[in-house]
C-alpha cells in the first residue's frame, strides 16, 4: 500500500473515532520521506480527540517549536496546555507570538477563555468580544463553552 493510502487510511479511521487504527496508520507512514510534517500533524490530532494530553503535549511542543510563524502550532499548543490545567502557560504560549496572530479569531477567543480561568473577567470579556467581531460564528460556541461560566452573564446576546 503506497504511503498516501496509509494517510487516506488513517484520516478514515480518525472520522471513524479508530484512533488506535489511525496511529498504526500514521506509524507506517512516518516512515516514507517526505511524510514527516503531515504525519506529527495528524498524529497530534489522534492525540487531542483520544485526550492523551501527556502525548499531546510533547507533540504540540515539537511543533511549535520547529514553527513558530505557524499560528496553528501555537494555538494547539496553548489548548493542550489548559487540557493540562496549565492555564497561565497557555496564555504564555499566546502572547508570545507574533502581532501577526493577533489578526485570528481563535488567538482572542482562547485568550479570552484563558483569562477567563484565571480570574482576570473584564480581559476575558474584551478578548472574546474581539474574537466575536472577527468571527461572530464563535458567539454561538461560547453558549456551552465551560472556560467562560465565569463571564456568560455578561457576554453579548448573539445576533
Amino acid at each position: 500500500m503506497p504511503a498516501d493510502r496509509h494517510l487516506l487510511a488513517a484520516e478514515g479511521y480518525f472520522e471513524l473515532d479508530m484512533f488506535d487504527d489511525a496511529l498504526e496508520e500514521l506509524d507506517i507512514a512516518e516512515h516514507v520521506p517526505g511524510n514527516r510534517k503531515i504525519v506529527r500533524r495528524r498524529r497530534l490530532e489522534v492525540f487531542i480527540a483520544m485526550q492523551r494530553w501527556d502525548d499531546a503535549h510533547v507533540l504540540a511542543r515539537e511543533l511549535h517549536e520547529n514553527d513558530p510563524d505557524d499560528p496553528n502550532h501555537r494555538i494547539q499548543h496553548a489548548f493542550v496546555l489548559r487540557e493540562l490545567d496549565r492555564i497561565e502557560e497557555a496564555r504564555g504560549v499566546l502572547l508570545s507570538g507574533s502581532p501577526a496572530f493577533r489578526r485570528s479569531a481563535l488567538f482572542y477567543y482562547n485568550l479570552g477563555c484563558y483569562e477567563a480561568l484565571l480570574g482576570n473577567s473584564e480581559s476575558a470579556l474584551h478578548q472574546v468580544k474581539q474574537a466575536f467581531a472577527l468571527s461572530p460564528a464563535l458567539r454561538a460556541h461560547a453558549d456551552t463553552d465551560r472556560d467562560l461560566d465565569a463571564i456568560r452573564d455578561e457576554l453579548p446576546p448573539p445576533e
